[in-house]
């Protein structure tokens, strides 16, 4: 028998699975050859639904000229500041928040991440 394949490191099933789907991304990645903004100026359906992060001056200038219809979608500041509050309370990497009344007062002078 040949006991060379019982001492050869061999990496779980899920860290090859894993390097596997990365692979795939990247190729992806790298056979897209448009930007985004350019692959929804060309989609054939009309009206479009197209959903984004993007800030307003990335938008295409074609949705303004076209007088396209928008829907904002916002998040409640004080729902926000409770969050990253807990977001900062629970998550080691980042420094203590301190007790609640100061970290509000930081973030309404805006010396917090994403504060006023």
């Amino acid at each position: 028998m040949d006991m060379r394949k019982f001492f050869q490191k061999q990496e779980p099933h899920s860290v090859q699975r894993g390097r596997e789907e990365k692979r795939e991304r990247e190729e992806k990645v790298q056979g897209q050859e448009e930007p985004g903004t350019e692959q929804a100026e060309k989609l054939p359906t009309t009206p479009r639904l197209i959903k984004t992060h993007l800030p307003v001056q990335f938008v295409p200038q074609s949705f303004w000229q076209q007088r396209c219809r928008i829907i904002y979608v916002a998040r409640n500041a004080k729902d926000n500041v409770v969050s990253y509050f807990h977001f900062a309370r629970m998550n080691s990497a980042l420094p203590e928040p301190g007790d609640w009344s100061s970290y509000l007062q930081e973030f309404m002078e805006g010396k917090r991440a994403f504060g006023s």
